[in-house]
């Protein structure tokens, strides 16, 4: 009679481990469910902010340019007036910062998306002048390209690639590597 208690206790505990195990097993699922539903809420939230900041972006540089400002952007850095260059690079440096903070989070953007965005910083020969300076020159500002990792710089070479790409389309000039 005492096995019989005994192997009935162990089987009560065994059943009671094989229900606690399927109600954790349960609650994982349900806790996963709900971490990628945050998931995409975050990533809507991240776009829909990204798209607004832009927004605000262009809509400020717009305000700031006149008939001598896109004369002088087509003319080169050197046409800029102290304040046009501010703007200008304010401008740049919030473009190439999103755009590497975009390609560094992996977030499923076309190439066209990155492209098109090099085109827009590139279209004027200032544009074209200021990617060239920072991206070769020997002090590779800290200051639009902080967002790099330096130990880390690889993860950025194919954003680089596009941008190179665009350059050499526009201008005709290969850059130097």
């Amino acid at each position: 009679m005492s096995i019989d208690i005994v192997l009935i206790a162990q089987l009560i505990t065994g059943i009671a481990t094989l229900i606690v195990a399927s109600i954790l097993t349960w609650q994982m699922f349900l806790q996963k469910e709900s971490l990628n539903l945050a998931h995409k809420d975050a990533d809507k939230t991240i776009t829909l902010d990204v798209a607004k900041s832009w927004n605000n972006d262009d809509q400020w540089f717009v305000d700031k340019l006149d008939e001598e400002f896109i004369k002088n952007l087509s003319l080169g850095l050197s046409s800029l007036t102290d304040s046009q260059e501010i703007i200008f690079f304010t401008f740049y440096q919030t473009r190439i910062r999103i755009l590497g903070a975009q390609w560094r989070l992996n977030r499923k953007i076309s190439e066209d998306y990155y492209r098109n965005n090099f085109s827009l910083l590139l279209h004027t020969k200032a544009g074209q002048e200021l990617y060239e300076l920072l991206t070769r020159s020997s002090n590779y500002s800290n200051k639009v390209f902080s967002f790099v990792d330096r130990q880390n710089q690889k993860q950025y070479d194919g954003l680089f690639k596009i941008g190179d790409n665009i350059y050499e389309e526009m201008t005709g000039n290969k850059l130097n590597t």
